[in-house]
């Protein structure tokens, strides 16, 4: 292929690999404030030239943490056309929670899509949480079901996340089916819920900054039974209460 001007670009061929490869080192250094650590195994194919190459390659992960859960990539298989790389569908698991995931992306844009295969407990999903096994969430029951996608330019990425929460139950009051939205977008990340049923509604609003992401949620209620709430802050159910419905809103600000 001739480049504009009619030259023709220099040509290579490109290969490598590597075992254990630890990149610690290489995130420490690139995002501080990450905490991530894995060893990489794999192996990479390339041929032609950097305005447009073709190439296959492989790639798993080895001791993989972030923020202390544990990550698990058996396999992925790649290839490269015209430039633009398709990781074929794979599965990963953070903690013991599997996700089935497909991608393709270039050294400007991405397009990413990954969802739990099924409903899976709240319980599994509480394992990514520091500590959950000692406090009231350990109570928690029901099942959820979570989606996530993606399309853009990693210098202004898009993300969207969906989960949908059903049989919910908190030491034994039922909390409900509920729907959340989240998405994040030019650096903001913006939020919705719901009880399928309407009694409360969760509207969030934060932004990621170099120092974290400083947010405000709003939660209106409207006749709600709030005693699956009393019994997870580890209070006695409704002791001294001659009824556990009611309504308004409350709103939080904070930091994550």
């Amino acid at each position: 292929t001739l480049a504009a001007d009619g030259s023709r670009p220099p040509r290579f061929e490109f290969a490598a690999r590597a075992t254990a490869f630890q990149l610690d080192p290489y995130v420490a250094v690139l995002s501080p404030r990450v905490d991530f650590s894995a060893a990489v195994n794999g192996h990479a194919h390339v041929t032609g030239s950097l305005e447009s190459y073709d190439g296959e390659a492989t790639l798993s992960l080895a001791n993989a943490t972030y923020v202390g859960v544990p990550i698990a990539l058996d396999s992925v298989e790649m290839t490269a056309a015209a430039g633009r790389w398709t990781a074929a569908p794979f599965e990963f698991r953070v903690s013991s929670v599997p996700f089935d995931a497909a991608a393709t992306f270039d050294v400007e844009t991405y397009a990413f899509s990954a969802a739990f295969p099924a409903a899976i407990p709240i319980s599994d999903l509480l394992t990514w949480l520091p500590n959950a096994s000692e406090g009231t969430l350990e109570d928690a029951e029901g099942f959820v079901r979570l989606a996530a996608e993606g399309e853009g330019s990693f210098s202004s990425p898009v993300a969207h996340v969906t989960a949908h929460l059903s049989d919910a139950r908190f030491r034994s009051a039922r909390l409900g089916d509920s729907d959340a939205t989240f998405t994040y977008e030019d650096g903001a990340i913006t939020g919705d819920g719901a009880l399928v049923d309407g009694a409360y509604a969760l509207a969030l609003a934060g932004e990621v900054t170099s120092e974290g992401v400083p947010f405000e949620a709003s939660i209106a209620f409207a006749d709600t039974d709030v005693l699956p709430l009393i019994r997870l802050a580890g209070q006695p159910a409704g002791k001294g209460l001659s009824s556990t419905t009611v309504g308004g809103e409350v709103i939080v600000t904070g930091d994550f």
